[in-house]
């Protein structure tokens, strides 16, 4: 009996030791196997003066110079409008909450070649983007 016992004991110990070591050896490999995160994506607001490099960055500096004098005396600021004509030209707009569609469309026209058809399109989308974001603010 007495070696039945032995015999269990070291078969227990060896099965702790073989976990023990199993253990310890998953949780080295485990943190390099690991996917690293990534970064975290920071945003970044637009500046006064157009960050972005392309086609339209012309336009898009010179409109945004000769908006600034908008800027100061409209109130809250909703959203930004970028359109990119069929050339590829891109124009960015500052659409305020007293904006009135009529208005951001004719500034829109002012840069860009628009038809009846896009001006009407242009219009109802610019209005119903500002109501939703009207009724947030």
């Amino acid at each position: 009996m007495v070696s039945r016992d032995d015999y269990d004991r070291e078969v227990k110990q060896a099965k702790e030791v073989k976990q023990a070591k199993e253990l310890q050896r998953r949780r080295e490999t485990i943190t390099p196997r690991r996917p690293r995160r990534p970064d975290i994506q920071v945003y970044h607001p637009r500046c006064g003066h157009g960050s972005e490099p392309g086609a339209g960055a012309e336009a898009e500096e010179s409109n945004e110079s000769e908006s600034s004098t908008d800027t100061e005396t409209h109130g809250t600021e909703l959203f930004w409008l970028d359109y990119q004509a069929d050339s590829g030209t891109l124009t960015s707009f500052l659409v305020h909450k007293e904006d009135k569609p009529e208005m951001v469309v004719g500034r829109v026209a002012e840069k860009n070649v628009l038809d009846s058809a896009m001006r009407a399109a242009l219009k109802a989308r610019i209005r119903k983007e500002i109501d939703k974001r009207r009724d947030k603010r």
